[in-house]
């Protein structure tokens, strides 16, 4: 039925050169008809969103890390927490920016909690605009266990902040 469906259609448009190649698999079609469109950056909005921005980071000894997504098992946050726990028991000084809402705010902020990570690790929310807080950050971190090609991702890279990413499809 949903070959079907898929067939109907003039174009397919994946997020990525592997999702491409995983529709194939599953979806033995015509390969012409399916081709790959990365997300499309708003670079004018990005730019008005950090006028205010000083160009340089702060001096500290602190690494400041942020991620922003959907509280959401794909996100894999349960296991950025657990690393975030390794971090303080190796004593590295780190703040780690969660931004974003979603089902599964309490579960994450009973962790941080449970394991004394306060101090260390912030559920901001939903914040409108991230920017800012992308662009003075060290490191963007996308702890997701599936991914397309990712907006988040490709902000953090625009703004200059290094990104760390697990290897999953949209991040190859």
């Amino acid at each position: 039925e949903v070959k079907e469906c898929y067939t109907s259609y003039d174009k397919i448009l994946c997020v990525s050169s592997d999702v491409k190649t995983s529709f194939l698999k599953i979806y033995d079609m015509d390969k012409e008809k399916v081709q790959v469109q990365l997300n499309v950056l708003d670079t004018n909005k990005i730019l008005n969103s950090i006028k205010d921005v000083t160009e340089y980071k702060e001096q500290t000894t602190l690494l400041n890390l942020i991620t922003v997504g959907r509280l959401s098992p794909q996100k894999g946050y349960d296991r950025l927490l657990k690393c975030c726990v390794r971090l303080k028991e190796d004593n590295l000084p780190f703040k780690l920016k969660i931004v974003g809402t979603g089902l599964l705010k309490d579960t994450y902020q009973r962790f941080i909690d449970d394991n004394k990570l306060n101090d260390y690790v912030e559920l901001t929310g939903f914040i409108d605009n991230p920017y800012p807080l992308l662009k003075k950050a060290d490191v963007f971190i996308c702890s997701s266990l599936t991914e397309g090609f990712s907006t988040v991702v490709s902000e953090a890279i625009f703004l200059g902040t290094p990104v760390l990413t697990t290897d999953c499809a949209g991040m190859k």
